[in-house]
C-alpha cells in the first residue's frame, strides 16, 4: 500500500506476484502434506494386514497339531459330567438358602412374638 501511495508501481505488481506465488506454494504444500498423510495411513494399513496375514498362517500350521491332540468324545464327556456337577451344586445351594431364609424367617416370628 506503502510503495502504491508512492507511485511505485512495478514494485506493487512484483510484490503482488510474490503473494500470488506463496499463496500458490502454500496450497501445493497443504496438498501435498495431505497425499502424505494418506499415503502414510495406507501404509499402516497394509502393515496390520501383513501382520493379520502372518498370525492366520501361524494359525493354520496349529490348528492341525491341536486337532490331533484334542479327542472330541472324550471332551464332551468331560463337559457334560461338569454340567452335571454344576446343576448339583445349583441345587445344594438353593436349598441351602431355602433352609436358611426359613431359619431366618421363623427366629424373625419368634422376636415379633417376644415383642
Amino acid at each position: 500500500k506503502r510503495l502504491a501511495k508512492q507511485g511505485q508501481l512495478q514494485a506493487v505488481r512484483h510484490l503482488a506476484k510474490d503473494i500470488v506465488r506463496m499463496r500458490q506454494t502454500q496450497a501445493n504444500y497443504y496438498k501435498l502434506k495431505s497425499e502424505l498423510s494418506s499415503l502414510s495411513h495406507q501404509m499402516d494399513t497394509m502393515q496390520a494386514n501383513k501382520q493379520l496375514m502372518d498370525s492366520m498362517k501361524n494359525i493354520s500350521k496349529i490348528m492341525p497339531v491341536i486337532n490331533k491332540q484334542i479327542q472330541l468324545p472324550e471332551l464332551q464327556k468331560i463337559m457334560r459330567k461338569f454340567d452335571e456337577e454344576q446343576m448339583k451344586s445349583q441345587l445344594k445351594q438353593e436349598m441351602i438358602d431355602d433352609a436358611m431364609d426359613d431359619a431366618l424367617d421363623n427366629d424373625i416370628d419368634a422376636e415379633d412374638e417376644l415383642i
